[in-house]
């Protein structure tokens, strides 16, 4: 065993060594591949051909590595230019998170953890939320609808349905269903969705209406 184990080492030592950023992209396609739920610091480890411990030089832990994954989520996305309208840049802004999100399904709920806890997070924080505010909404409400939107464009790329019928939901098979004239007819738009890009488009739609229709009744009410 130690003869074993001074091998592994020795091999360790005479590969290239690994840098963060490469570890951070194998760990993102073992995560694509196989599903945030499978992914280890071992594991990982094994899929590098390396030991564990060359993996603790660069993360302490998995939470250390999520955070990594997180990270780069954010650092991926291609920010739109400043716009004359705050509420259009918004969309904009909402729409380049949705196409980073969707590029990477597996690791989008890591935005929910990583937004307030890494510069490039914190940099679409401070956009989104300095736009809210150039609105006209107020500290608060600014808060409460800058949450909202990211649980929301997250949910949104999520909960897709073609991807959720992959994941093992079964096919609507309740004897009542044709009692239910609209849900009947649309219950395959809903298991499996057609039209992915009209789904996010949709979605985005709803998000930044509500949005506007705040800010207009909140410039009302003033």
């Amino acid at each position: 065993m130690a003869t074993r184990k001074v091998r592994q080492d020795t091999a360790d030592a005479t590969r290239p060594a690994l840098s963060r950023p490469q570890i951070v992209e194998v760990a993102l396609s073992l995560v694509d591949a196989e599903g945030l739920e499978r992914l280890t610091l071992r594991r990982l480890a094994e899929h590098l051909d390396v030991t564990p411990m060359a993996l603790y030089w660069h993360f302490s832990d998995k939470e250390a590595l999520l955070s990594a994954l997180g990270e780069h989520l954010f650092d991926s996305i291609e920010f739109p230019g400043p716009g004359s309208d705050p509420l259009d840049e918004l969309d904009a802004v909402l729409r380049s998170v949705v196409r980073s999100l969707s590029h990477h399904v597996a690791i989008a709920p890591l935005a929910l953890s990583s937004v307030l806890t890494s510069d490039p997070g914190l940099v679409l924080a401070e956009r989104v939320l300095g736009l809210l505010c150039d609105a006209g909404l107020d500290d608060h409400t600014a808060a409460n609808i800058g949450g909202v939107l990211l649980h929301s464009t997250v949910a949104l790329v999520t909960s897709i349905p073609r991807v959720v019928a992959k994941q093992g939901v079964g096919v609507v098979t309740s004897p009542h269903l044709d009692h239910y004239e609209v849900t009947s007819r649309l219950a395959a738009h809903l298991l499996v969705c057609d039209d992915v890009e009209g789904w996010l488009n949709d979605g985005l739609l709803l998000m930044m209406e509500g949005v506007r229709g705040l800010v207009a009744r909140s410039v009302t009410h003033r």
